[in-house]
């Protein structure tokens, strides 16, 4: 067996690989082989001449784990773990800011919105009928979840205090979902109104949509007033 040339004045923690494939470290007084699970090469340059299966820690500059492999034609070293791709530079798309730390851009989960203001005074003359109040423009969708927000807060007359009044929302004119609303007012027929809606509306038609909000009163003529803030309503569709 061929005599181990170990190096000369060694520092603490100084590996050697030696002929026999054996990885050695320097404990600061003798030259010990390291187990198996620990024969590891730890340095910025590889050790020389290392045995096929030698595993080499780059300390510098990446801290990478390779693996001196033998293709059949050759022998080199090879990333002992795969490498994941990660993106850099200026964020696009839905992202603002840089790699590795981009944001959601603000109000990118929003393909679409509409709104409108609902008027400072209606009526429903025809009881037992929805008649409709507010249109909104049309929404142009691609199939996502809609969401429907506000409704009126106005002063009514000509109802009396524990009458009903139903609230309707239409698609394309078809009633999709309504609403109870007991009106609880003061004497003389006056009471206020808020019927605020926030809805979701899963899976609509891709395409033209025009919402409607509507109302039918039940035992009384309903009539609002700008007296209140009359409020508005939006659709929007998230992404």
């Amino acid at each position: 067996m061929a005599a181990l040339d170990f190096p000369n004045n060694p520092t603490t923690g100084q590996q050697y690989v030696a002929s026999n494939g054996s990885i050695y470290s320097w404990d600061g007084a003798v030259w010990t082989s390291l187990a198996q699970g620990q024969a590891v090469y730890i340095g910025v340059n590889p050790p020389p001449n290392p045995p096929v299966g030698n595993l080499w820690w780059r300390s510098d500059p990446d801290q990478n784990l390779y693996l001196y492999y033998d293709d059949g034609n050759s022998k080199q070293y090879v990333n002992a773990v795969p490498t994941v791709s990660r993106p850099t530079g200026p964020a696009g798309g839905s992202l603002t800011g840089t790699y590795p730390n981009p944001t959601l851009t603000p109000g990118v989960g929003v393909r679409g919105s509409v709104a409108a203001t609902f008027p400072a005074t209606w009526t429903t003359a025809t009881l037992g009928s929805f008649v409709t109040v507010l249109t909104l423009p049309v929404l142009n969708t691609l199939g996502g979840w809609v969401l429907i927000t506000g409704g009126p807060a106005a002063s009514i007359t000509g109802t009396p205090t524990g009458s009903t009044t139903y609230v309707q929302l239409t698609r394309n004119g078809t009633g999709i979902i309504a609403w109870r609303h007991d009106v609880q007012g003061s004497t003389g027929g006056n009471a206020k109104f808020p019927v605020p809606i926030l809805s979701w509306l899963d899976n609509p038609p891709a395409g033209a949509n025009t919402y409607a909000y509507q109302i039918m009163q039940i035992s009384a003529v309903l009539f609002g007033t700008a007296a209140d803030n009359m409020g508005q309503l939006r659709a929007t569709e998230l992404a």
